[in-house]
């Protein structure tokens, strides 16, 4: 004779149970500092979400050329520019495609609505931010300079507005995070991958590739191996990251061209994005929106991307204007104003090679390596740039910056107080004066 009936029932749903169990215990860790990690993710994913399709679904900055560019490869007329352009291939040729089709995917899947567009500049910002609290972690910050780094990058304005609207720059720089988390943990030809994959949303993806090496180099001037077992170490892992980005760039854009842009080969595309790069010049000096790279070091020049406006009207006649939304291309001053204290901090402790030392090395090297090729595009190019081309430079900052605020013996007091001013900082940024 078998069990009783009530058993035979509980039994499966027990197990049901500890399964659920097993499964929250998954999802909600149990060391604290993962469990702020996930809240950290949790809010900003949440922030960036919040009213994502306001004011009235506009286009925001240069959504006007990209969500265009994925409506034409999704098939889906424009609204603007690109009219009378071939419908299924990507009229935005001055730049790679990937970022463009991956949006174009959403917008097949969500519809062409400001979700469609932007959902995965939120997935992409959000990822981010995870991305660089594990580079921190695999170059020996502890997790309470971890969630410092990634706390500044979530609330750095120009990455908060760039992973709520459809630009190329947050997929670069989440690929560009995941090729760099790959490369630490010496996994170099995945790396490749994710470098490439950064180039193929936009060109300046490459810097990424450009900044391992650099940090080789800072390593084998001022490490503690052998120079000549370290140096081969190095070759081979550089080797490897390059030999796969080259690979996967050229094919990746030899796949993307033929299917959604239309060149034959992609060198071809490759001299067309270099071509049109290069066109971009103003030898009398910026004007407008335009800056030079040291004037964002003060986040001087910055960028009004949407300014919207109403009327206030208490009676029948208008009495004043009231700025409701307000996209600004700025950093957040609080993030900004640890780079010159921090990245003096992150060469000192490179120099001593104490304690550190490779978080040192590599935020020296981000920061060079995604900075100062505009120096040389501006000096001997007189290439026009812009603010928010400092945005793939801000994890440098939001690594020594933390660097400085959890490992310089401060008093814990101050990076509490700093933490609330940059807290402060963002929410004088925040796009909506007036909540909808």
């Amino acid at each position: 004779m078998g069990p009783p009936l009530a058993s035979r029932v509980s039994e499966p749903a027990s197990r049901a149970a500890e399964r659920v169990d097993r499964l929250i215990d998954r999802l909600i860790p149990d060391t604290l500092h993962a469990q702020l990690l996930w809240l950290l993710l949790v809010l900003a994913f949440v922030l960036r979400m919040l009213w994502l399709a306001w004011p009235d679904g506009a286009l925001i900055f240069d959504e006007k050329y990209y969500v265009n560019a994925a409506r034409i490869i999704a098939g889906i007329s424009p609204d603007d520019v690109y009219e009378g352009r071939e419908l299924g291939l990507d009229p935005n040729t001055e730049h790679p495609p990937l970022a463009k089709v991956l949006v174009a995917g959403s917008i097949r899947l969500l519809g062409d609505v400001p979700l469609g567009w932007r959902v995965p500049s939120v997935v992409a910002g959000t990822a981010s931010i995870l991305l660089l609290y594990g580079v921190a972690r695999r170059l020996g910050a502890n997790p309470l300079m971890s969630l410092v780094a990634a706390a500044l990058l979530a609330f750095d304005n120009l990455i908060f507005v760039h992973s709520r609207i459809f630009t190329l720059d947050i997929f670069q720089l989440a690929f560009m995070l995941l090729g760099l988390y790959c490369y630490l943990g010496r996994r170099p030809a995945l790396s490749g991958v994710g470098f490439a994959l950064a180039a193929l949303c936009k060109i300046g993806g490459l810097f990424g590739l450009l900044a391992v090496g650099a940090y080789e180099l800072l390593m084998l001037v001022r490490g503690h191996q052998p120079w000549r077992s370290a140096m081969r170490a190095a070759i081979r892992r550089l080797a490897l990251v390059s030999v796969a980005f080259g690979l996967v760039f050229l094919v990746g854009l030899g796949i993307l061209d033929r299917l959604w842009v239309g060149y034959a080969q992609p060198l071809e595309h490759v001299q067309r994005i270099l071509t049109y790069g290069t066109a971009l010049r103003r030898p009398s000096g910026p004007t407008g929106v335009e800056s030079y790279p040291w004037q964002w070091l003060w986040n001087e020049t910055q960028m009004p991307y949407l300014r919207a406006e109403r009327q206030v009207v208490p009676g029948e006649e208008p009495t004043q204007s009231s700025l409701f939304v307000l996209f600004l291309g700025a950093m957040n001053p609080f993030v900004l104003h640890l780079l010159p204290i921090g990245l003096a901090f992150a060469v000192y402790r490179w120099w001593r090679r104490g304690q550190y030392s490779e978080l040192a090395a590599l935020a020296i090297a981000w920061f060079a390596c995604t900075y100062a090729p505009f120096y040389v595009a501006t000096l001997f190019g007189q290439r026009i740039v812009y603010l928010f081309y400092f945005l793939p430079t801000l994890p440098a900052v939001a690594l020594a910056g933390s660097a400085f605020l959890v490992g310089a013996c401060l008093p814990r007091i101050v990076l509490w107080v700093y933490l609330g001013a940059v807290l402060l900082g963002f929410v004088a940024y925040f796009p909506f004066k007036i909540i909808p």
